[in-house]
């Protein structure tokens, strides 16, 4: 039982009362609550959190807190300083997916879920309701947060993270341990403008990729609650997307969902669907929100706007206090019998040695063997030299908490071998054009100096332009003071201990950097042609007391809650041109690595990403390629010494063309474990077989990845199921130090199931895990599908040399299923299906094929909508919100849900092509395109159709067209604003009622139109029209579209009847 005896002092006599009598149900106890509590309490529960009410004996609760990899109790944000809680970490999700041990993450959701629940039964504060897992669909490996997620494949996240969840709630089927939250809600696979971007996600994508990985995790591992993404899934942002309502709770049984940080008011500023907080509030409300994760004060304060302007009753906020205090009551609180059991869980069960042993064994099965030559594993014995700059520190990412401790991959292998180190770092001496030098002074601040006094400094290069630089003398990197608003004076100083921070200060920009690296490295050692600015671009300068800092600012900050620009009184940087520097090199660590690699026997070279500069939040990766440093490194090593053992220590995938071909072995692991060197080294030594595999793909340099808003798979061909190129490593490819033989396979079914058995044996030296993983592909299919799809995996443990194991796999049918545009749904389709088995999706010996009982795909019939979402293939198409606000009576709306199809740019076709259309067969026929239209902006638009190829048709703004059961057209300011339900007689009392200020009648129509579509306006334009002859039943159906027109419908039919609704 919680219990609250600092809290409520008073008797206990809330201990009888409905709330608190577990025998009844949580719907009974809490009708009990809902009807006791005020209006002003309701409402001050609709944050993050709910207030403390002494008299029901409800404390004050908060909603939230990371947990990704480990409990996050860093205690560093502004809203919650002092001293930090030292909690067990492991790698990051996308290192825990590598082991693909469903048993073992479980394992590791508990350690962290216990370590939740031991740090709040100390002070009954902190967090219940964790914000994990990430569960994006990681289709672009250029995102920023690739760490957090769980790889590109829907059943490998879906399985991986659920048992991630069911580790974090707990076994009990009455008490959750803690509350696990899903992130994000969804297609959120960008961070370059995600607070106002749209995702376009077709009916396929959406079914097949984006939603699977949610739907396994909430129905098959009963996850607690949601997060919605800040993102737009065509045109409305996440926290408005009615499927929260109408598929996540009333589909799949979702208990609580809350949306992103900030996104009310982001709703209002960047995305610019509602004019007010308290319109946002009541959107969220409609699509199912229960938690508004943002400023207390202003969500408290639109909720009273809205009840007070009769947009919402207090009955509207009942779903949401049921869900927010249903999860209470689900984590033991309002337990007046103690019947939790998770009660006794306290702070002696946090940062125990057995749950680092279970750190350690995850980070050691994440371990992924890319390659192996006959190289490992190592002999302690040997000659072996360390180098690189990822050997020697442990960084953590903004998700991470702080461990006891942690182990390096130097600390990890010199705890099993006595081995050489070199960082391979430069050392330099940076001078000015005038002859001066940058020195520290006592107080850490870096400032003017002469050569006497001119500071050593260690510089890292990340990429081609971001580079860290570490004063040798005290270890600390540089970093710019530049938080203006709290007394900081923009000065550079010597004191941090790694690069970290939402904003991360201690990245410095160059110029030129690769020309400078040849220079010092190779020539004279020194480079003059180089500039030098802040993290942010600004630039650097001397002030009157010779000190360097950030130059004179204008009138902008940095708004930390999404780290984008905002204005204020306060000051931010001036992006001008960087400061002219000499770098003078000291110290040439690359010389010194190759003199060391060159008289050692082998050498293991540590490489790789930094958490916090090589994409993180907020910021994507531009390319794939290593740091132009560490290549050269990685390549001038190997020259001297191809015996060379490549350990990547990184969560994001790297090109790695070259390394393939020339690197003997290559290791990767993921950042964040505590254990990450101990690991290493048994993995090295040989005290364990890696066995993990690669959840993402692992693409060639030359692979031209699409945009990276490109969110369609199929027709983007991306991920390992529909990649047509040759990956450098493909999707769960992984060795290990047995030689693992693939025997035979048997497929049977019954009517739900396949029954797959498979058959492997280890004729290697080694003892070693294996992942046998199960692909399937439709042979023959109507539609374009994957050409393999993962359908099962298990990691066999421990089989040892000579042995042979049948693993047995129960595999349902339905994850063979498609969502077919016709009909509408996931179907089954008939027909025969190959079943793979093997190591990886590129290594499949074994195939078996069976054939399946489904449905056999349909037409899309003469006169029947075919709705423009609903197309077999398309080009440039942005999908956009379909329906007007539902909240209007005085808009018209169109019947179904659907959305629009519109070009994605002006200046180029968009087609949509529908396949197996049927065809009328009388002699007059005629073609109904329903279009979507801003006349205000008179802007032509032309659409083309055509069958198989051939014109029959061509719709063009501007001339004489036949309109049919026309929707609103809006284009004056008396007219939007009449649509508002106001009486407007000007251009600027009609903007007004928008709440923007408006010059003219098109301002005016333009803003109602982003206002949630108020001024929407559907047309059905419809032609007499021959088909050409001698076509085939059905036939594929194109429409070719330009300009500024939206497609709602399409319809084929006889020449109309009287009466006939073309308007659907």
């Amino acid at each position: 039982m919680i219990q609250e005896k600092r809290r409520f002092a008073m008797s206990k006599t809330y201990y009888d009362t409905p709330l608190w009598d577990s025998s009844l149900s949580i719907e009974e106890r809490l009708d009990y609550l809902l009807s006791e509590m005020t209006l002003e309490e309701k409402i001050q529960s609709m944050g993050t959190g709910n207030p403390e009410i002494e008299r029901l004996g409800v404390p004050a609760f908060q909603v939230g807190g990371e947990a990704a990899h480990g409990v996050q109790a860093r205690h560093d944000q502004e809203f919650d300083v002092h001293e930090p809680d030292l909690t067990t970490i492991f790698q990051n999700p996308i290192g825990m997916s590598a082991s693909f041990d469903e048993e073992l993450i479980r394992k590791a959701g508990k350690v962290v879920g216990t370590e939740v629940r031991g740090l709040y039964s100390r002070e009954h504060e902190g967090i219940l309701s964790v914000w994990a897992p990430t569960i994006d669909m990681e289709r672009d490996p250029r995102w920023g947060r690739t760490e957090e997620a769980y790889g590109e494949d829907p059943l490998l996240t879906g399985k991986m993270a659920g048992a991630y969840v069911e580790g974090l709630q707990g076994e009990d089927d009455q008490y959750l341990l803690t509350a696990a939250t899903l992130k994000h809600f969804y297609a959120n696979n960008v961070e370059d403008g995600r607070v106002w971007k749209s995702s376009t996600i077709s009916p396929r994508n959406k079914w097949e990729y984006y939603l699977e990985p949610f739907r396994q995790v909430i129905k098959e591992h009963g996850a607690e609650a949601l997060m919605t993404a800040y993102n737009e899934i065509n045109g409305v942002p996440g926290m408005l997307n009615p499927e929260v309502q109408r598929i996540l709770k009333d589909q799949w049984g979702l208990h609580h969902v809350v949306c992103d940080g900030a996104d009310v008011s982001q709703t209002v500023d960047f995305h610019h669907y509602y004019a007010t907080h308290a319109d946002t509030i009541v959107g969220g409300l409609a699509a199912g929100i229960d938690c508004f994760t943002d400023s207390e004060e202003m969500v408290w304060n639109a909720v009273r706007e809205a009840l007070e302007d009769g947009k919402i009753t207090p009955d509207d906020l009942t779903p949401a206090l049921r869900c927010h205090y249903g999860t209470l009551i689900r984590l033991g609180f309002f337990d007046a019998k103690g019947e939790n059991p998770y009660a006794s869980v306290g702070m002696k069960d946090v940062g125990t040695k057995a749950n680092q042993a279970v750190s350690r064994k995850m980070a050691t099965e994440g371990v992924v063997l890319l390659q192996n030559k006959q190289m490992l594993p190592l002999d302690p014995e040997e000659d072996i030299a360390v180098i690189g700059p990822l050997a020697d520190v442990w960084y953590k990412d903004w998700y991470s908490g702080i461990p006891p401790y942690f182990v390096t991959p130097l600390d990890g292998i010199r705890s099993q071998s006595n081995v050489a180190f070199e960082r391979a770092a430069l050392q330099a001496h940076i001078g000015m054009a005038d002859g001066s030098y940058l020195g520290v002074d006592n107080g850490g601040v870096v400032c003017r100096a002469d050569f006497e006094h001119a500071a050593l400094f260690e510089l890292e290069c990340w990429d081609d332009e971001q580079v860290t630089i570490r004063f040798v003398e005290n270890g600390k990197l540089l970093t710019v003071e530049d938080d203006f608003a709290k007394g900081q004076e923009g000065l550079v100083t010597a004191s941090k201990g790694e690069p970290f921070g939402w904003f991360v200060k201690e990245i410095f920009h160059l110029t030129n950097v690769q020309t400078a690296e040849a220079a010092i490295t190779e020539q004279h050692g020194i480079c003059a042609d180089v500039s030098i600015s802040a993290w942010n671009g600004a630039a650097l300068c001397f002030d009157e007391l010779g000190r360097l800092s950030v130059a004179k600012r204008k009138d902008q900050v940095l708004d930390d809650r999404i780290g984008v620009a905002g204005t204020t009184d306060q000051h931010s940087v001036e992006q001008t041109a960087g400061l002219p520097i000499v770098i003078e090199r000291v110290r040439s660590g690359l010389q010194e690595a190759k003199k060391l690699a060159a008289c050692s026997g082998k050498v293991v070279l540590v490489l790789g990403a930094n958490p916090m500069i090589n994409g993180k939040e907020e910021i994507d990766r531009k390319d794939l390629n290593l740091p132009p440093y560490q290549s050269r490194l990685l390549k001038e090593i190997t020259d001297v010494n191809p015996n060379v053992v490549l350990v990547l220590i990184s969560s994001v995938p790297f090109a790695l063309d070259w390394a393939a071909k020339n690197v003997p072995a290559i290791l990767i692991s993921a950042t964040g474990s505590m254990e990450i060197g101990n690991a290493l080294a048994d993995i090295l030594f040989g005290q364990e077989s890696p066995a993990g595999r690669l959840p993402m793909t692992w693409y060639s340099e030359k692979a031209e990845l699409p945009d990276m808003d490109d969110y369609d798979i199929i027709q983007g061909e991306r991920t390992y199921q529909y990649y047509n190129g040759k990956p450098v490593y493909a999707f769960g490819h992984g060795l290990t130090y047995g030689e693992i033989r693939y025997e035979k396979m048997t497929v049977s079914r019954d009517m739900a199931e396949l029954f797959v058995n498979v058959t492997i044996s280890n004729n290697g030296r080694y003892t070693t895990d294996e992942v046998v993983q199960i692909y399937g592909h439709k042979v023959q299919s109507a539609v374009k599908r994957p050409h393999r799809q993962l359908i099962d995996f298990r990691r066999v443990k421990q089989i040892r040399p000579g042995e042979k194991r049948t693993v047995t796999f129960h595999i349902p049918q339905d994850r063979m299923k498609y969502f077919d545009v016709i009909s509408r749904e996931m179907v089954l389709e008939d027909g025969m299906y190959e079943i793979y088995a093997g190591a990886s999706s590129a290594n499949l010996p074994l195939r078996q094929e069976i054939s399946l009982r489904g449905v056999t795909r349909g037409v899309r019939h003469v006169g029947e909508p075919i709705y423009a979402e609903y197309f077999d293939t398309s080009s440039n198409v942005e999908l956009i919100e379909g329906n007007p606000i539902a909240s209007r009576t005085d808009v018209w709306i169109p019947a179904g849900d659907v959305s629009l199809a519109t070009p994605d740019r002006r200046d180029r076709e968009m087609t949509l092509t529908f396949a197996d259309t049927e065809l009328p067969t009388g002699k007059n026929n005629e073609i109904c395109v329903t279009v979507q239209e801003w006349p205000e902006r008179k802007a032509p638009w032309v659409v083309r159709a055509l069958v198989d190829g051939q014109e029959i048709a061509v719709f063009q703004s501007g001339t004489h067209l036949t309109r049919r059961n026309t929707g609103e057209e809006l284009g004056t300011a008396e007219q939007t604003a009449g649509k508002l339900g106001e009486e407007c007689s000007s251009a600027e009392q009609a903007a007004g009622k928008l709440g923007e200020e408006c010059s003219s009648a098109e301002q005016a129509a333009e803003m109602a139109r982003h206002l949630n579509g108020k001024c929407v306006s559907y047309t059905a334009y419809t032609k007499g029209v021959k088909l050409p002859v001698d076509l085939h039943k059905t036939c594929e159906l194109t429409l070719q579209v330009s300009g500024d027109v939206a497609i709602r419908s399409v319809v084929l039919q006889p020449e109309t009847i009287k009466g006939n609704d073309y308007f659907k």
